[in-house]
């Protein structure tokens, strides 16, 4: 029993390593959203991206909008080019976090096109908008041009985001709570809020929770 115990503690230890060591080199093998960090406010960034391209698309369940990105991803575009993916992965706040779904990139054949993330998603009368970002150098012209024409393509201007981070899982009440510290820390600062609060997820499904990134972000407009 005291080996068969000591063999077991080996074994568990060693798939934990290999989680851990999964996770990291995870994070580390996907590129992430160019920006340039303006300046830090109790705990939240200020961060300036530069304009991006956007593959997007609208359906009745968020499962659905993955769905059809992981298809255009994996080559239901013209030239039937793959797309893989970066991080992070945004939503709107408020949308449950679903596991199972895969981030890393998907080869399936055809011409390599990389893209990063966030993967931003919005809810509207009971329909969520999905979107992935493009890597730097994709112009709206020169992105692969979706087979479905719900799947669409189009160009995001600068933008100025005020970013805190959290770790672990990124449950709706954890979000929430995180959500209520950004927009607390921004009172009196002069930073304008103009849009809806996003979550930001950098890590796959199945990472461990101590070594995930999440951020909550929401646009502002710098004064002057």
């Amino acid at each position: 029993m005291g080996q068969r115990t000591g063999l077991a503690v080996v074994a568990t230890v060693g798939l934990v390593a290999a989680w851990v060591g999964w996770g990291a080199y995870a994070r580390r093998s996907v590129a992430v959203v160019p920006y340039t960090t303006v300046e830090t406010v109790d705990g939240v960034e200020i961060r300036a991206y530069p304009a991006s391209v956007v593959v997007e698309t609208t359906a009745p369940t968020e499962d659905e909008a993955y769905a059809r990105l992981e298809r255009y991803r994996s080559g239901a575009n013209e030239p039937r080019a793959d797309v893989p993916m970066a991080t992070p992965v945004s939503t709107h706040v408020g949308v449950r976090e679903r596991e199972g779904r895969v981030l890393a990139p998907i080869r399936v054949g055809g011409e390599a096109v990389a893209s990063t993330v966030p993967v931003r998603s919005t809810t509207a009368d009971d329909r969520v908008t999905v979107g992935i970002t493009l890597p730097e150098g994709y112009t709206v012209e020169r992105a692969p041009r979706p087979t479905n024409a719900e799947v669409t393509v189009r160009a995001d201007p600068p933008r100025t985001l005020a970013v805190r981070p959290f770790s672990w899982w990124a449950t709706d009440d954890r979000t929430e709570s995180q959500e209520a510290a950004l927009l607390s820390a921004l009172d009196g600062t002069g930073l304008e809020q103009t849009g809806a609060p996003v979550l930001f997820r950098y890590d796959p499904p199945l990472t461990p929770p101590f070594l995930r990134q999440n951020e909550v972000a929401v646009a502002v407009d710098v004064p002057g």
